[in-house]
């Protein structure tokens, strides 16, 4: 179990490491990305907004692997039709009175739940270990450095996203 437990640590560790250099790229950058990917610049706001998600999301597919690995793949399935089935209600409710904004709002609550339910989970099934200087500070630090240094030497462009993907990941 201790060697199964290590497993599962590096993997969310190396997760997190990932998601919080991507969901902050993806955020800094969202202004280029969009313009680039989609030809507008009101879909950088947007892009800007959904950043985030990336680490819940990250965080929710790691788990819900690791989860089914260790033989919890009906827990996994239960809490997936339970937010397929709110989504679907927000959708119907939030997307009419709000527009955007309630599918925004929709996706943060739903992916929020998701992620706190199987992220949960496999805290309770196995004992996790990693460390948040580790895990959350330094990713969060080389991923500000990265893009510090990219933009310094070539602007906001769609090269700086990609030095700073590159560095980032060095």
């Amino acid at each position: 179990k201790h060697s199964i437990s290590k497993t599962v640590s590096k993997g969310i560790s190396l997760s997190l490491k990932y998601a919080i250099g991507v969901a902050m790229i993806i955020h800094y950058f969202a202004p280029i990305l969009a313009a680039s990917i989609y030809s507008s610049s009101e879909a950088g706001v947007y892009l800007r907004i959904m950043a985030p998600l990336v680490f819940l999301m990250y965080l929710d597919h790691i788990s819900d692997g690791m989860l089914k690995g260790l033989d919890k793949q009906n827990y996994v399935m239960k809490v997936n039709i339970i937010d397929a089935s709110l989504s679907v209600i927000f959708a119907v409710v939030l997307i009419p009175k709000f527009g955007i904004y309630g599918f925004v709002a929709s996706v943060y609550i739903c992916e929020f739940l998701n992620c706190t339910c199987s992220f949960g989970m496999l805290m309770r099934t196995l004992p996790l270990h990693f460390s948040i200087t580790e895990n959350i500070v330094f990713p969060i630090f080389t991923a500000s450095a990265s893009i510090f240094i990219s933009v310094l030497t070539l602007q906001k462009s769609i090269l700086a996203v990609i030095v700073s993907a590159v560095l980032f990941v060095i």
